[in-house]
């Protein structure tokens, strides 16, 4: 669990701590993350580490956390049933955000970009909280994020947002939205 808050200062900290995780998951696996390493890397002790985390895990929970309710927005270029728009706020969005979506791919924990989504969504959609749809659909757009990001990476990052909408839009949304 985390407790950073809408407290300025609290985010700042955080912010570090997610920063020096983000690096160190570069190197080293999740579980192999120690709280002393967080600590001395991101220049914040060990109780203000506690203070807003409990865990290590917790840290990569919170940058995911951050980043859903960001992704949610995006829903928001849907106009008038178009999807271009929001595909191109889509793939540029993972771009921008690739390293935490990257740690959790390296971490083999999609579970926590799922259930960080799906807590996100049933806020901005408290309608259908219980619907198996938004279950679904949750579970395609976590798949496809982390699916495309890894293939972009594989390949050198060498597309740029609007080479990878044409890829897309060519391969696959013009069959499914067209």
């Amino acid at each position: 669990m985390y407790r950073v808050g809408p407290n300025p200062k609290r985010m700042k900290t955080a912010q570090k701590i997610q920063s020096s995780l983000l690096e160190l998951l570069k190197t080293k696996e999740l579980r192999h993350i120690t709280v002393s390493e967080l600590s001395k890397m991101s220049r914040v002790s060990r109780n203000s580490f506690y203070r807003l985390f409990d865990t290590t895990t917790d840290v990569l929970v919170y940058a995911c956390d951050t980043l859903s309710e960001d992704f949610v927005k995006i829903d928001d270029y849907i106009e008038g049933g178009k999807m271009g728009p929001f595909i191109d706020n889509y793939l540029r969005y993972l771009i921008d955000h690739s390293d935490i979506l990257e740690a959790v791919y390296t971490s083999a924990r999609p579970d926590i970009l799922e259930t960080s989504m799906l807590r996100i969504k049933t806020v901005k959609y408290p309608g259908m909280s219980d619907s198996p749809t938004l279950e679904y659909i949750n579970g395609l757009s976590c798949a496809a994020s982390i699916s495309i990001l890894m293939i972009w990476i594989r390949r050198g990052k060498r597309e740029t947002p609007e080479e990878l909408h044409k890829i897309f839009t060519d391969v696959f949304a013009d069959k499914l939205f067209n």
